[in-house]
């Protein structure tokens, strides 16, 4: 009895994980196997579950028994985004860099086949065998993408879980930005070079560390807060600073990640709504709106009757304030209608990833949190004048209703 296929080390958990596991030739009618699924990483039992075995081989009465499983939709639910927790790759505003723990798990599965014995009751017919470890992450790959994760965990200048704009990333001095990728283990700073409105350049380094890194190198998505909000802390930026680019490197200034380039702009006060949300690397990526933004507020509610109160003999026979009728369930839901202006078309491309991201959250100035927000519905138009871009309209709000007086 043996594992015949396993999957890669390291696979999206947005792929198939499949095993396959053969009996070897045996005279025993067998019936299932028993699959369990263990976190590698604390040795808990995440689930159990039956499969039929799928084909045989031979003659009767010796048969190789053949199954395969996929245990890609188990690990998907066990993965960022979830529906009650805030994704770990949007850490506190204020936060500089960590581990984000929801991107990935580390798994192997544990098998064995059931026979029916003289009792006609399943029973185990050989102890259970262990597959191999391997490291799943919440990154997903289209059809026409390459699907292993080599990109990823190649030893050199490893892709970012990003895909922005070819121009860059618009921010202001005010903003936040989260860079994650797949760690390396010799990531030692973040390397900066910041380009002056004058033309010169300067770099800068801002130590990282990561605990343990040696043994989560390759199995753990890290975050790190490149944005001018967290780069403030440790040298200065200006508005009159055209842009800057970001790496993670190692001790000696070697890049270890993709660069990742920001265009400073300056602040446009009261029309700007800045939006985190997670693209389908399972990072975030994020964008301040400053064009059209409308806030209206929708009210519903139903209501109810009751009969007046009269009192036989009084002089009042009844209080002239009472409410026959009264207001129930009232609910009010805080909506953005966000328009952006023209924009180039490989800009709204990288936009579009917000309409569909599972997972969203309105930035706030000053605060160290970020509002919960779910994006309703949107599209992008082509502009319909002489200028060639695009135009992004969409709907958002918050992802907790305002709280309202009982009644």
């Amino acid at each position: 009895m043996a594992f015949t296929a396993q999957p890669a080390t390291q696979v999206s958990a947005y792929r198939p994980i499949k095993f396959k596991y053969d009996s070897g030739t045996t005279t025993d009618l067998i019936e299932k196997l028993v699959v369990e699924v263990y976190n590698a990483a604390t040795s808990t039992l995440i689930a159990t579950y039956r499969k039929d075995w799928k084909s045989r081989t031979g003659s009767d009465p010796n048969y190789n028994y053949i199954c395969e499983f996929d245990i890609s939709g188990l690990v998907q639910s066990l993965l960022a985004p979830l529906p009650s927790a805030k994704s770990g790759a949007v850490p506190s505003p204020d936060a500089l860099n960590g581990y984000v723990n929801d991107a990935s798990i580390w798994l192997y599965v544990s098998v064995y086949w059931e026979k029916r014995n003289g009792d006609n009751l399943l029973e185990a017919v050989a102890a259970a065998e262990d597959s191999d470890t391997i490291y799943a992450f919440n990154l997903v790959q289209q059809h026409d993408e390459e699907q292993t994760l080599a990109d990823y965990i190649d030893t050199g200048a490893r892709k970012v879980l990003h895909d922005p704009p070819s121009d860059g990333i618009d921010i202001r001095l005010t903003d936040a930005f989260w860079l994650s990728c797949i760690l390396n283990k010799d990531i030692a700073r973040a390397r900066y070079a910041v380009l002056h409105g004058d033309g010169t350049t300067t770099n800068h380094n801002v130590s990282l560390s990561f605990a343990s890194a040696a043994a989560n190198h390759d199995k753990k998505v890290i975050v790190v807060g490149v944005g001018p909000k967290a780069a403030s802390a440790y040298f200065t930026l200006l508005e009159s600073d055209v842009s800057y680019a970001v790496f993670l490197a190692d001790s000696s200034n070697n890049p270890l990640t993709e660069t990742l380039t920001f265009n400073i702009l300056p602040r446009c006060a009261g029309r700007e709504l800045r939006v985190h949300w997670m693209n389908q690397r399972g990072a975030f990526d994020s964008y301040t709106f400053d064009g059209i933004k409308r806030r209206p507020v929708e009210v519903k509610s139903g209501s109810g009757e009751k009969p007046l109160v009269w009192t036989a003999g009084s002089a009042e026979p009844h209080s002239r304030d009472q409410r026959g009728r009264y207001r129930t369930d009232i609910r009010r839901s805080d909506v953005w209608e966000v328009e952006t202006r023209i924009i180039d078309e490989n800009k709204a491309e990288w936009l579009a990833g917000l309409l569909g991201s599972p997972e969203a959250y309105i930035e706030q100035v000053g605060l160290d949190y970020y509002l919960p927000a779910m994006v309703i519905d949107g599209k992008i138009t082509y502009a319909d004048t002489e200028q060639v871009g695009a135009i992004l309209k969409f709907s958002i709000t918050l992802a907790n209703e305002k709280f309202t007086p009982r009644n």
